[in-house]
């Protein structure tokens, strides 16, 4: 408990330096400019509240605010150029975005790479941490003080502390890290590894590789039953899921899609450990796999480029990002049909909550 504190007062910290920054460059004590610094903040409508469903648009450079109750979008954040993979901060404070210098159409800025942390009570940027080259997925540990980042183009992992805004150590894996996720316990990162087809798992306190597990080809995600028990991983060059035994760290099955072709992108767990869903990119498709008997119950066609997806707290909702159709379709969980397509930014990518 007093780590999980610490690490939230690190977080509202940052966010009070950032106050304290604007109000510094405003403050002569004049009514008109007090008048200007509160035009400058965010409607009432838009504080607190919530909850919110926060993203990314990779093509557009920006964050694309939805209120999950209205099912709208109510405000855009620019976090950096094309942001990827988005979390929200243990405490709630604090919304971190994958952003990359590399753009399409110039040369690459890698100084622009990083996490970009976003105060989400003002919803402007802070600051952006350091992270290695193409920085893409990432996860933050329960306590809110490390993060770990996948750079694709570098082969690394690099560890992020957020008190001291310091990477802080860089552990090679294989050969284009893609997905990255830390074990419900804690104690492990397991990373995807596209180009070698394994995946990696790392000791979060050793800081250092523990074992290297073959899979399928291209894996491009992982992720967690909320028990720990059993990992999955889309393996977008395969057509198919492993599911992995977390303890023996096997393989113990693997889930062939309808083609080979059908290519898995990211995946996400329903809270009671259910299900499990994964977005079908080329396929545009999302699945549910049953996950006592491991095999595929549903799939539901929802456009192009399916990418990223959440599932809400009492698991009624998917929210499944889709690239080619600049939207994202809200999925109701029991009747797997669509329920709402809200149209974001341009090539969405990265889901996720606010807590």
């Amino acid at each position: 408990m007093r780590r999980a504190l610490a690490a939230a007062g690190c977080l509202l910290a940052l966010a009070a330096c950032g106050r304290e920054g604007g109000e510094r460059a405003s403050a002569n004590g004049s009514g008109a400019d007090s008048a200007a610094t509160a035009a400058r903040k965010p409607a009432p409508s838009l504080l607190g509240g919530g909850p919110y469903v926060y993203v990314s648009n990779e093509a557009g450079n920006t964050v694309s605010v939805i209120d999950a109750r209205a099912e709208s979008v109510v405000a855009s954040i620019a976090p950096g150029r094309r942001p990827r993979g988005v979390r929200v901060s243990p405490d709630g404070s604090t919304l971190l975005v994958a952003v990359r210098g590399a753009l399409r159409t110039e040369h690459s800025d890698r100084r622009r790479d990083g996490i970009a942390l976003i105060d989400l009570t003002r919803r402007v940027v802070l600051r952006t941490l350091p992270a290695g080259p193409d920085p893409g997925a990432f996860d933050v540990s329960t306590d809110g003080k490390t993060i770990y980042v996948a750079n694709g183009e570098a082969g690394t992992v690099t560890v992020v502390d957020v008190v001291s805004g310091k990477a802080v150590a860089t552990i090679p894996v294989a050969p284009q890290p893609a997905g990255i996720a830390i074990s419900p316990g804690g104690d492990e990162v397991w990373v995807t590894n596209a180009d070698a087809g394994v995946v990696t798992v790392i000791g979060a306190d050793a800081r250092r590789v523990l074992a290297t597990i073959s899979v399928g080809r291209a894996p491009s995600a992982v992720a967690f039953t909320p028990d720990g028990a059993k990992a999955y991983v889309a393996n977008a060059g395969s057509g198919t899921i492993s599911v992995l035994d977390v303890r023996r760290r096997r393989v113990v099955r693997t889930i062939a899609l309808a083609t080979s072709t059908d290519e898995p992108s990211a995946l996400g767990a329903a809270p009671d450990g259910g299900r499990v869903y994964v977005t079908l990119a080329r396929a545009g498709a999302v699945a549910a796999i049953d996950a006592a008997a491991d095999s595929i119950v549903a799939t539901l066609p929802v456009g192009k480029r399916a990418a990223g997806l959440a599932v809400t707290a009492n698991g009624a909702r998917l929210w499944v990002a889709v690239g080619a159709l600049h939207e994202v379709t809200v999925v109701d969980a029991a009747t797997f049909r669509p329920a709402r397509r809200i149209a974001v930014g341009s090539e969405p990518w990265g889901v996720t909550l606010s807590r």
